[in-house]
C-alpha cells in the first residue's frame, strides 16, 4: 500500500508532464519489483523501501537497465524517469546527490575501462625497473609511487618539493600538488608511510641539482640536462623509460602495448577489487582513486561484482573448479528426482550419490531460482566450519563450498545474462 501511494503520489505531482509519468508506470513499477527482489535475496525479514536504496543497489539496477535497454535513448528516458521519482521521494527515502549521480544521465558511451596490468606482467616490469636502478633510482621511485597512488603521471612529475605539508607519528604525510581536476588550485591528500618516505627519498636524491639557477629546481623529480657549456634542468622522461623497459621484456610478458596510464589503471581495479569485497559504497571508492561515476563505472565490473560477492560469501578464492552439471535459466518439470537439499536435480531416474558428489555429476541440472538454496548452502558451510576444530571436517566444508561457489557465480552471470 506504501508502494501505490508512492507511485499515485508521483504520477499526479511529480515533475515533468503528467502524460510522461503516466506512461512510465511500467518503468516505475519495475523499479519497486527490483527494490523487493533485492530484499528477499538478501534474507531481510521486513521491506522498507528507505532501508533498500543505496548507492550499490541503485549502481545494480542501472546495470539491469543498461543490459536491457542496449539504445541509449531508450536507457537515457528510464534513468530520467527513475530519476525523478527519487528526486520526488528524496527526503522520504533519504535519497543523497551521491546515490543521484549513480543515474546520471552523461556518459552513457559503452566503455570497459583502461587496461590493467596483470600481476606476472606487474611483477616482471617491476623487476626490470630495479635493474635500472643504480643509474636511475628517480625513475624506480616514480614506478613506486604511481602503484601505490590515485595520483596521475603528471601530478607524479610535478610534485614540488615543499609537497610535504606535515607528518603524523606514524609517518603517513599530507601532500599538496597540482591535480588535473582542480583547474590550477593546489588540493592536498593523506598518503602512507611508504609513499612519505619514497618522496624524501627522492627530495634527497636531487637536492644537489636543486641548486642549479632553474625555474625547475622547485620540482622533485629533476635531473640534469647532459651539456658540457651550462648548468640545466629537465624533468625526468618516465614515459621514455617505460616504454624502453617494455621493450626489453616484450617476450616475456602476457600482454603487449601497455603504457604508462595502464599503471594508474592497475591501481585503480586493484582498489575496486578489494573495495568490493570490504563492501564499501561506490562513492567511498570513487573518493580512493579521485574517480567520477564514469570511471566507477569503467572499474566496477560486472564479472567482478559477481566473482567477488560469491568470494565473500563463501570466504573461498574462486579457483579452477571443474563443475560438470547444467544450468538453465527457466525450470524445466521434466526432471523429477531432487538432490540433497534441493538444490537441483538429477536426469537419471535412480541415483545414490550425495549432494556434493551430485554437483560434479554430468547428469546433475539446477536452475537460477536455485540461487538462495546455493547461498544458505554456502552459509551453512560457513557456520560449520566456525563451530568445529576438526581439520577433515573443514577440508571437507571448503572442498564442498568451492563446487558451491563455481555454481553460484554462473547462476548469477545467467540471471543478469552476463
Amino acid at each position: 500500500m506504501q508502494i501505490r501511494g508512492d507511485i499515485l503520489e508521483f504520477i499526479w505531482c511529480g515533475s515533468g508532464t503528467f502524460y510522461t509519468r503516466q506512461k512510465s508506470n511500467y518503468l516505475i513499477k519495475d523499479f519497486y519489483k527490483f527494490l523487493e527482489k533485492n530484499s528477499s535475496e538478501s534474507l531481510q525479514t521486513e521491506f522498507e523501501i528507505e532501508n533498500q536504496i543505496d548507492h550499490k543497489t541503485l549502481f545494480k539496477y542501472r546495470q539491469k537497465l543498461e543490459f536491457k535497454y542496449p539504445d541509449t535513448a531508450t536507457l537515457k528516458n528510464a534513468l530520467k524517469i527513475i530519476r525523478n521519482l527519487l528526486k520526488y521521494h528524496g527526503k522520504k527515502y533519504s535519497i543523497t546527490s551521491s546515490m543521484l549521480k549513480v543515474l546520471n544521465l552523461n556518459n552513457l558511451e559503452k566503455t570497459y575501462g583502461g587496461k590493467p596490468i596483470t600481476e606476472d606482467d606487474l611483477r616482471i616490469i617491476y623487476d626490470e625497473f630495479k635493474k635500472y636502478s643504480d643509474k636511475n633510482k628517480l625513475s624506480l621511485i616514480v614506478f613506486e609511487i604511481f602503484i601505490l597512488t590515485n595520483l596521475r603521471i603528471g601530478e607524479i612529475l610535478n610534485l614540488e618539493r615543499d609537497c610535504i605539508e606535515y607528518k603524523d607519528p606514524l609517518g603517513r604525510a599530507n601532500i599538496r600538488y597540482l591535480s588535473k581536476t582542480s583547474n590550477g588550485e593546489y588540493t592536498s591528500q593523506l598518503m602512507s608511510e611508504k609513499v612519505t618516505y619514497l618522496l624524501e627519498e627522492a627530495i634527497r636524491l636531487t637536492t644537489l641539482v636543486a641548486d642549479y639557477d632553474s625555474p625547475l629546481s622547485k620540482y622533485i623529480f629533476i635531473e640534469p640536462v647532459q651539456r658540457k657549456i651550462n648548468n640545466k634542468l629537465k624533468i625526468i622522461d618516465f614515459a621514455y623509460l617505460f616504454k624502453k623497459v617494455l621493450t626489453k621484456i616484450e617476450d616475456q610478458l602476457e600482454n603487449k602495448n601497455y603504457s604508462v596510464n595502464n599503471l594508474r589503471h592497475t591501481y585503480i581495479n586493484n582498489v575496486y577489487k578489494e573495495g568490493t569485497k570490504l563492501n564499501y559504497s561506490l562513492p567511498k571508492l570513487a573518493a580512493i582513486t579521485n574517480n567520477g561515476y564514469k570511471t566507477a563505472k569503467m572499474y566496477y565490473r560486472k564479472n567482478n561484482e559477481i566473482e567477488l560477492y560469491v568470494e565473500a560469501l563463501s570466504g573461498v578464492t574462486l579457483t579452477d573448479v571443474d563443475i560438470n552439471g547444467e544450468i538453465k535459466k527457466v525450470k524445466n518439470n521434466e526432471y523429477k528426482n531432487s538432490v540433497k537439499d534441493n538444490l537441483g536435480h538429477c536426469k537419471e531416474n535412480t541415483c545414490v550419490f550425495e549432494a556434493m558428489e551430485c554437483l560434479i555429476c554430468p547428469h546433475f541440472v539446477t536452475f537460477t531460482n536455485r540461487i538462495p538454496k546455493f547461498e544458505n548452502k554456502i552459509k551453512a558451510l560457513n557456520s560449520t566450519i566456525k563451530n568445529t576444530s576438526n581439520p577433515i571436517i573443514i577440508e571437507e566444508a571448503v572442498s564442498q563450498k568451492k563446487l558451491l561457489s563455481q555454481y553460484l557465480k554462473n547462476m548469477i552471470a545467467l540471471e543478469e545474462n552476463d
